[in-house]
């Protein structure tokens, strides 16, 4: 498949404390289905590669034209996830409906951000994070490497959109794992498959659209039999017209 119809996964890395379902096993089965299905996957644990830079990783995901969400408590605290996540609201250039169509929201943890005390929490750990960064920048200006600064600045960005990442994402109809994993996740395949073909067609539309105009123009008998063999014309006693 075309790199147009790449798929990127960002989710968080599976750690010892981690209970119920397996976010890493649910992204290897999926990525795995994926492959087999002939799907283009992309996965920082399998395309990073040695010595790769992560921050170029991340700025990758946000371009992609289609990218699996694990949603889960530790993505939500994950500077790393969460940046990918705004890199992604920020490619579709801040437009609710363009994230709609490129992501593809999979919830393994609920977390009901609908209760003041659960969106309390989360702001309050963001405030938290963002204001220690501040605190070290204010007091270590001039030591800080462009990389520590680059962090900062996505702590920031994190910080300042959090409330609007989690609400898109709330606010979409999302599915458990145990219904988009059904029949081989063919909830999935359907969607991508079917955004894949209505993407093509109006690629195909656009083309038809962007034709350029045939000219007509008219010439007496005298070049008409001589250029009639070469463009699509027609040819009478008063001369020949010609359509470019």
């Amino acid at each position: 498949m075309p790199a147009e119809n790449e798929i990127f996964f960002s989710y968080a890395w599976a750690d010892e404390k981690e209970e119920g379902e397996s976010r890493e096993k649910i992204v290897d089965d999926l990525y795995e289905s994926l492959k087999q299905d002939g799907f283009k996957v992309v996965r920082d644990k399998n395309n990073l590669g040695y010595r790769g830079y992560i921050s170029d990783f991340m700025t990758s995901i946000g371009k992609g034209k289609k990218i699996v969400i694990v949603i889960s408590r530790k993505y939500i605290k994950s500077q790393f996830c969460m940046f990918e996540l705004y890199e992604v609201m920020r490619n579709c250039r801040f437009d609710k409906h363009e994230f709609s169509k490129r992501t593809l929201p999979f919830v393994i943890e609920f977390i009901d951000f609908k209760d003041t005390k659960i969106q309390e929490e989360y702001l309050s750990y963001w405030d938290d994070k963002y204001d220690k960064y501040k605190a070290l920048a204010k007091k270590r200006a001039g030591q800080l490497s462009i990389e520590w600064q680059a962090e900062f600045d996505r702590i920031k960005m994190i910080y300042q959109n959090f409330s609007k990442l989690i609400g898109w994402i709330t606010d979409m109809n999302t599915a458990t794992t145990s219904m988009l994993s059904a029949e081989n996740f063919a909830e999935i395949k359907k969607a991508v498959g079917e955004d894949i073909i209505a993407e093509q067609d109006n690629n195909v539309k656009n083309e038809d659209t962007h034709q350029p105009e045939k000219n007509t123009v008219t010439i007496n008998n005298a070049g008409a039999k001589i250029a009639q063999q070469n463009v699509n014309s027609t040819v009478d006693n008063k001369g020949a017209n010609f359509n470019f």
